[in-house]
């Protein structure tokens, strides 16, 4: 089950990452919408996170985690085969756009928020190695997914067959785990009656490192979302760099994440948990202020950090994963997404708004800011033992 899983993630993930490339290039080069436009459609792909995330949690924990899945990726294919009918007789106007964006947002809520079910129901013996290892799978899709939108960005019908077939890819692998699961006693398999009597927000609210989870994460999604919604209209329209080499540059600085993700199972055999998320963090996240300057700094502050942010990931969705008991996953971590993952979209809109008024150099001063100081809060935690070094080992 653990490689048909871990090979779901990386079909979902490229087809989220093709999704986001694929946005802004279209709105470039088909459709030629404003900046503050291309932001803006950008950033509604991840709106569901706000709009469908209590509704992602209730399901997954009324169903269950191998179910979901399923009916979710039938619905994103039908969605997906319309909108490409929809782009290729070029009968979509913006609002048209906008709706088909809010609808797989709806999906993709769905089953980001499955996975931090899905993973500690399933793997709770190995919660740090498996986080890795999808960090590791998510960084490698960063890496990827660039250069194989930039280089189609004249082949849309290939790109819609791509996408496309990795869901029809998912949806048969998501049968066989359903099939190899059905007599697992996971808690998984029982509905979690228990949540509904449960106010997730108290919850969250009465745990201090849940909380620093939250905070540290919006912070960094703050920022770094608004560096991946205007990088490809840097690179193109101010460094009037070609796209098919945009896309390769983008998947280089990617190489920065999957190096953080290998590297906490080292530095925890080293360190405590409480130093790697706290100081060791914070230092990590210092380089970032290289993207201030001039065009080979900015691409060296992005690359350390991709490697800050994939690092810092791994920790505390571990510390995530362990905290939250079994019974609640479902409720808990959706209404977590709506906190960090609802960041992504409010700071597309925010960066969509500054930009009518501020140039991309103060933009980026100000994420600058956010992401330093997001990567410090763990050092207001007295207490952070959920982890030992042997579990990483």
């Amino acid at each position: 089950m653990h490689k048909y899983f871990t090979l779901s993630e990386f079909n979902r993930l490229m087809m989220n990452d093709i999704l986001i490339y694929l946005i802004p290039l279209l709105s470039i080069m088909v459709w030629q919408f404003s900046n503050a436009s291309i932001v803006f459609l950008t950033s509604t792909y991840s709106i569901g996170f706000i709009l469908f995330s209590k509704l992602s949690g209730y399901l997954i924990d009324r169903h269950n985690s191998r179910i979901v899945p399923i009916y979710a990726y039938i619905f994103n294919i039908l969605i997906h085969v319309l909108f490409f009918v929809f782009v290729m007789f070029h009968t979509t106007s913006f609002t048209q756009i906008v709706i088909f964006i809010l609808l797989l947002s709806l999906t993709s809520s769905l089953l980001e928020i499955n996975t931090s079910v899905f993973i500690p129901d399933y793997f709770s013996k190995n919660l740090a190695s498996v986080n890795s290892t999808i960090q590791f799978v998510r960084s490698v899709v960063n890496f990827i997914s660039p250069i194989i939108v930039f280089t189609l960005s004249a082949h849309i019908i290939i790109a819609f067959t791509i996408l496309i077939t990795l869901q029809i890819l998912n949806l048969c692998l998501y049968i066989l785990i359903f099939r190899q699961t059905a007599n697992n006693k996971s808690i998984a398999v029982h509905h979690r009656s228990e949540s509904h009597q449960m106010n997730a927000f108290k919850y969250i609210f009465s745990n201090k490192n849940l909380l620093l989870v939250i905070l540290v994460t919006m912070g960094i999604n703050f920022s770094m979302t608004i560096l991946a919604n205007t990088i490809v209209i840097y690179i193109i329209r101010d460094l009037h760099i070609d796209s098919k080499f945009s896309g390769v540059l983008i998947g280089l600085l990617s190489i920065g994440a999957i190096l953080g993700a290998l590297i906490p199972t080292w530095i925890l055999k080293r360190y405590s948990f409480k130093k790697s998320i706290g100081i060791i963090n914070l230092l990590l996240s210092l380089p970032f202020i290289l993207i201030l300057f001039d065009t080979y700094f900015f691409f060296v502050g992005v690359f350390l950090g991709y490697l800050c942010r994939s690092f810092g990931s791994v920790l505390r969705t571990t510390m995530q994963y362990q905290i939250i008991p079994a019974h609640i996953r479902g409720k808990v971590n959706s209404t977590i997404y709506l906190f960090t993952w609802g960041t992504i979209p409010i700071a597309g809109y925010t960066a969509s708004a500054l930009l009518h008024w501020m140039s991309l150099h103060t933009l980026y001063l100000i994420i600058t800011i956010v992401f330093i100081l997001a990567n410090s809060l763990f050092l207001l935690s007295e207490k952070v033992t959920i982890i030992s070094r042997n579990e990483t080992s």
